[in-house]
């Protein structure tokens, strides 16, 4: 596929997502960065993505912070892909090259531009949480894991340990973050680690 597509194909996700989670709502706003960490991208990515949607007219930045709406004219050109999906758009290559993976436990921040997820954890959930990160950093040579990898991971557990430590933790954020360990894990075939850790992470997001 070459570049101009895979990044049509992005485009699309992107604005698919606000879509379905907004249930084709003009009215119902996402921080695009919790849309583009859904999908995987990189924050300039992600930015890119939303400018380039918003100066199409697809989406509109509804709020400071990077929270969106998508538009009429975003709703209709997704309908537009969805009901004739091997026909391209103006926009968007035909839905049939475009592989949309399904987002195990993903949170994506919904609602007004002041709103926010913010949870109340008790002391003995968020030393639950903490022996776990700390097992895990332990550890974590153990895991092999490619340099990409490492980077991603170090980083999750920097965020969660942020967001135990603040005085108002953000649920979808803590929540995401341990979704994406549970993907690093799940790439550590073979681990002792990994087998021991995958399975107190359904255990932790039932804590939030």
């Amino acid at each position: 596929m070459d570049e101009i597509t895979e990044l049509k194909k992005k485009r699309f996700m992107f604005l698919k997502t606000v879509y379905t989670e907004s249930g084709g709502d003009e009215l119902t706003s996402f921080n695009m960065f919790d849309i583009g960490k859904h999908l995987g991208f990189e924050t300039s990515e992600t930015k890119n993505i939303a400018h380039y949607l918003n100066g199409e007219g697809l989406i509109k930045f509804f709020a400071m912070g990077g929270e969106i709406v998508i538009t009429h004219f975003g709703i209709v050109e997704v309908e537009k892909v969805l009901s004739k999906p091997d026909e391209p758009t103006n926009y968007f290559p035909p839905l049939n090259i475009i592989n949309i993976h399904h987002m195990e436990n993903s949170q994506i921040q919904q609602g007004s531009a002041n709103s926010s997820q913010v949870v109340n954890i008790s002391s003995e959930n968020k030393n639950n949480i903490k022996d776990f990160l700390e097992l895990l950093k332990q550890g974590k040579a153990e895991l092999n894991l490619s340099a990409d990898d490492n980077r991603e991971l170090n980083a999750e557990i920097t965020t969660i340990e942020s967001q135990l430590d603040s005085s108002k933790p953000k649920k979808n954020i803590i929540k995401e973050s341990l979704s994406t360990l549970k993907n690093i894990l799940e790439s550590a075939v073979g681990s002792v680690l990994a087998n021991e850790l995958l399975p107190k992470i359904p255990a932790l997001l039932a804590l939030l």
